[in-house]
């Protein structure tokens, strides 16, 4: 007969049986908090390793208020947290507080510390709710100037920034209550979402042209290779033509760069500035970018403008800009139409003069 112990035996060996083979694992092996540690979560670290970049400003700050007191586009002004659908995957909506928060409160290199390590783990920046918060300290004229030219850099940088962020950073560039290198990082950040955003061509363009006309006048030249005339309208045109006649070298080779890509009916307004400008300018790199878009922009029609230039006392001065301009006349004469192509090979010093 069966002792009660041995009848128990049986019924153990049956549950153990029942249970997932995992489970019986970590019985065997006496594991005391299987569930507590199968639910442990990791957190994101804001330590660690950082790269340096180079150019960068740092700058303290004083901690005001939370964060999420600036939220999404479109949330009301009141909120006072970021949004938990904010975040990227896999960053928790307390540290990018914590992120923003820390730059607020930094002091000389330690902003830039904390900008290092947002660069380092970039998702953040994919997060509409963290870009509003760094627009709210970017603004902010209370703040120091080296903690909002930080937060600007961070913003340019943002793949969550759209339409919306780039008429707040206009709004910046124009804005009087802020100083000249706050606004001069705000172009710049206009700038970079301008060369890395296709998607926002249809609200950078004004954007870019309102920051030229109200920038400080040592950040306007670094706007212009990302401003093109050929999505412009023609009063768009128009108001960039008028930098044709700035104090700056560079805004004017660059205004002539821009004003290459015009189309349309912009090209009758370009041809006249372009001309214009030709017959006052003292400066031959200048001269030969004026040219140069008299080419691109206008084709054929550019002939009447080079016969011009021809006769202009900075082109005749300068023997090198007279034989380019008169090989581009000798070119379009026999026909040709590949701006580009008749660029290369004058400046190769391919093709005859007449």
């Amino acid at each position: 007969m069966r002792s009660p112990k041995d009848a128990r035996k049986p019924i153990a060996l049956l549950a153990l049986a029942a249970l997932p083979v995992g489970s019986v694992f970590l019985l065997a092996n006496g594991d005391p908090a299987p569930a507590a540690r199968s639910n442990a979560r990791p957190v994101a670290s804001t330590t660690g390793e950082t790269k340096k970049v180079s150019g960068e400003l740092a700058a303290p700050v004083r901690a005001e208020r939370p964060v999420g007191a600036v939220a999404r586009a479109g949330a009301p002004a009141t909120t006072t947290r970021i949004e938990p659908e904010a975040p990227s995957v896999g960053t928790p909506p307390a540290a990018l507080v914590g992120l923003v928060t820390e730059l607020r409160a930094s002091k000389g290199s330690q902003a830039r510390e904390v900008f290092d390590r947002i660069v380092a783990e970039p998702s953040s920046l994919d997060a509409p709710a963290f870009v509003a918060a760094l627009l709210s300290v970017a603004k902010d004229p209370t703040v120091d100037t080296e903690v909002r030219c930080v937060a600007l850099d961070l913003v340019g940088r943002a793949p969550a920034a759209d339409a919306a962020t780039v008429e707040k950073l206009r709004a910046i560039v124009a804005s009087s209550d802020l100083d000249d290198e706050t606004r001069s990082w705000a172009t710049l950040a206009i700038r970079r979402l301008a060369i890395d955003r296709a998607d926002l061509t249809g609200s950078i363009q004004e954007a870019l042209l309102s920051a030229l006309e109200n920038a400080p006048a040592q950040a306007r030249a670094s706007l212009l290779d990302a401003l093109k005339a050929q999505n412009a309208s023609p009063a768009q045109v128009a108001r960039l033509c008028a930098f044709l006649s700035s104090d700056d070298d560079f805004v004017r080779a660059g205004t002539a760069r821009a004003l290459a890509s015009a189309q349309g009916e912009a090209c009758a307004t370009v041809t006249q500035a372009l001309a214009k400008a030709l017959a006052t300018e003292p400066r031959a790199e200048v001269a030969r970018a004026l040219v140069d878009s008299a080419l691109q922009a206008c084709g054929r029609d550019a002939l009447v403008l080079l016969a011009s230039a021809q006769e202009t006392a900075v082109v005749r001065s300068n023997p090198a800009l007279l034989k380019r301009v008169a090989s581009y006349r000798a070119a379009l004469a026999r026909g040709e139409t590949d701006a580009v192509e008749i660029m290369d090979r004058a400046a190769r010093g391919e093709v005859g003069v007449p």
